[in-house]
């Protein structure tokens, strides 16, 4: 099996980027606190959608559907419920 030119050149672009956005936004920090509190400038629905992405990461993604398979239904109304219902 061999990577075509195309698809290749499509993985050059989006690693380019990528390291391209991360060397914009580095700028704009100017220490540690800066680094994990994004200069404290992000929105609350930003915020809101972190979390919930979060909570629902691709472990959960992956082994939801794996636990309903094997028989356990109980577990599959954890993915519905944060991703229609999130009180938190």
């Amino acid at each position: 099996m061999r990577i075509h030119l195309l698809d290749l050149a499509i993985v050059i672009v989006y690693l380019l980027g990528v390291t391209a956005l991360g060397v914009y936004f580095r700028g704009k920090q100017r220490d540690v606190r800066d680094y994990f509190l994004g200069g404290r400038t992000a929105p609350w629905w930003a915020l809101a959608f972190s979390i919930v992405a979060t909570e629902t990461s691709t472990l959960t993604i992956i082994g939801t559907p794996a636990l309903a398979y094997s028989g356990n239904m109980t577990f599959l109304q954890v993915g519905v419920r944060t991703t229609l219902w999130d009180d938190s």
